[in-house]
């Protein structure tokens, strides 16, 4: 075997390697389809080659000669087809002639050359090996260059306009590999073509199925490495489940997990291997009978459904997940498994109760809201009715904190609304609340009172916790407050004509200096 017929061989193993390498990474990819189909053009053009290089008659490199011929004449429209494919891709799918267009001038040169030879004058044997002598007399062979130029311009002008215009600055690295490779073979194979001008006395046998293996390497590893413009479901599934933060998990038949995704490390503590074979309810706890049918019939579920579940580490941490499930087509009636999608969604719940917070709770003093006070006092009264039971009201105002802003700023009234929070919670029972209505005010629910003692002795609690002082700095400052107070259903039977009479009652006790309304025992008069 001779070296010319080496090369060729290399060639055509390089070609076949890459074409089966990048159709194995998708199949139904269009362009790994287009890439494999030029390269087993390519392929097939050396492998006439290395047969050629290795014939002992004229006959025999004729004939590998005419039986390369489909190949090499393919290989521009096959390889152009790919380029616009793999940087054009809308062209295809809005011109459905272009194909035809790209593939008509190789079809008439191919019969051109298959009727009457026309590319080669005479075939002769050097001291090296086989070469054909162009017909340079025949307009054929000049129309076969300029097709074979304007085809490899064309993919390098593509490649070029596509890596300036791209909007993703990862496709520039794989876009200048490649158009680096075209050059590489577009200039070996037509110094190939004019007989190595300069580096050989006389004509050298073509090696020119050769030079395009470098395009040919740029563009697998391009699609290899970087997933090149080949956007597909099985290319793109395995990048989207290594950067997914949610876990991914695939289901057999019987519900049992076969694989999953690297985020079962971070959500659930284990390696995806270390789930093989386990059964998807025994890693939740199910807090009610539709969470428990909910996962035995998970197969069974509709594409999409959804379940907040609790998930229970090995270090007893519980994580709420939200539970997605997509079943995967049914065999026979059966579903053949499920694809699960467990999200942590500990954040939301979290925001949730932080909104829930802020919506139920006075933000400076953490009693609750005037609007939770009302929805209180509405149930105590509901509650009391059925029971025939009363329930007192209490609004508290303090005194001179008007003055205690304008002497010492904004900072010490609210140390002293929070300071009077803080006493009220800690004197209220748990059936009673504590809100805070706003500016300097304040207001109690006080269920189940049985008669003007215990209101008496509740209202003493209050109006000690509503006196005093509390530090500031370097001074105290006195804490005062008038409390009015009104009582289901002997002073109103409504809960805003109770809250009036309370009113009434502290503006009664301010307007007595400081709270002789509020302190009296039982009912209040109007």
């Amino acid at each position: 075997m001779s070296i010319f017929s080496a090369i060729c061989l290399a060639a055509f193993v390089a070609y076949a390697y890459l074409g089966l390498h990048v159709l194995a990474l998708d199949a139904r990819a269009r362009v790994h389809r287009l890439f494999f189909a030029a390269s087993t053009a390519f392929a097939m053009w050396a492998l006439a080659y290395t047969v050629g290089h290795s014939a002992d008659s004229v006959a025999l490199y004729r004939a590998a000669y005419r039986l390369s011929s489909p190949f090499w004449i393919a290989c521009a429209p096959i390889a152009l087809h790919f380029f616009v494919a793999l940087t054009r891709p809308g062209w295809l799918d809005r011109r459905p002639w272009l194909p035809l267009a790209l593939y008509a001038p190789a079809v008439v040169l191919l019969w051109r050359e298959l009727s009457t030879g026309l590319f080669a004058a005479e075939f002769v044997r050097t001291p090296l090996g086989w070469h054909e002598v162009p017909d340079l007399g025949s307009p054929w062979f000049w129309a076969l260059v300029a097709y074979y130029q304007l085809t490899s311009w064309a993919l390098i002008a593509l490649t070029w306009h596509w890596s300036v215009r791209s909007p993703r600055p990862g496709d520039r690295i794989p876009a200048r590999l490649i158009l680096a490779g075209s050059l590489l073979s577009l200039l070996g194979v037509t110094l190939d073509n004019l007989g190595w001008p300069g580096l050989a006395d006389g004509p050298l046998p073509s090696v020119a199925p050769a030079f395009p293996v470098f395009a040919f390497a740029a563009m697998a590893w391009s699609l290899v490495r970087y997933r090149f413009m080949a956007v597909t479901p099985s290319a793109i599934a395995p990048v989207l489940l290594r950067t997914m933060d949610d876990t991914v998990l695939l289901l057999d038949e019987r519900g049992l997990v076969i694989s999953g995704n690297e985020a079962c490390r971070n959500l659930l503590g284990h390696e995806a291997s270390d789930l093989a074979g386990r059964e998807l309810a025994s890693l939740l706890r199910s807090d009610s009978d539709g969470d428990a049918a909910f996962l035995d019939a998970l197969l069974e579920q509709p594409r999409g459904a959804q379940r907040e579940l609790t998930y229970v580490g090995r270090d007893g941490r519980a994580v709420p997940v939200l539970l997605s499930v997509a079943p995967l087509a049914r065999r026979r009636g059966a579903p053949q498994g499920a694809v699960v999608v467990l999200r942590d969604i500990s954040a939301a719940r979290q925001a949730e109760a932080r909104l829930r917070q802020m919506a139920q709770q006075d933000p400076l003093t953490g009693l609750t809201n005037r609007y939770v006070f009302h929805d209180r006092l509405a149930q105590a009264l509901e509650s009391a009715r059925r029971a025939g039971r009363r329930v007192a009201v209490l609004v508290i105002d303090l005194d001179r904190f008007k003055q205690v802003n304008d002497a010492h700023g904004h900072a010490a009234g609210d140390l002293l609304l929070q300071e009077v929070g803080a006493r009220l919670r800690a004197r209220m029972r748990k059936s009673d609340t504590a809100s805070r209505m706003g500016g300097d005010e304040f207001a109690l629910v006080l269920s189940e009172i049985e008669g003007p003692a215990a209101l008496a002795a509740a209202t003493a609690r209050i109006r000690q916790a509503c006196s005093g002082s509390v530090r500031f700095g370097t001074v105290d400052l006195p804490i005062e407050a008038s409390i009015g107070a009104a009582v289901f259903p002997d002073d109103a039977d409504s809960a805003d004509a109770l809250l009036r009479r309370a009113d009434l009652a502290m503006y009664e006790a301010k307007r007595q200096a400081h709270g002789a309304a509020g302190a009296r025992a039982w009912a209040l008069q109007g």
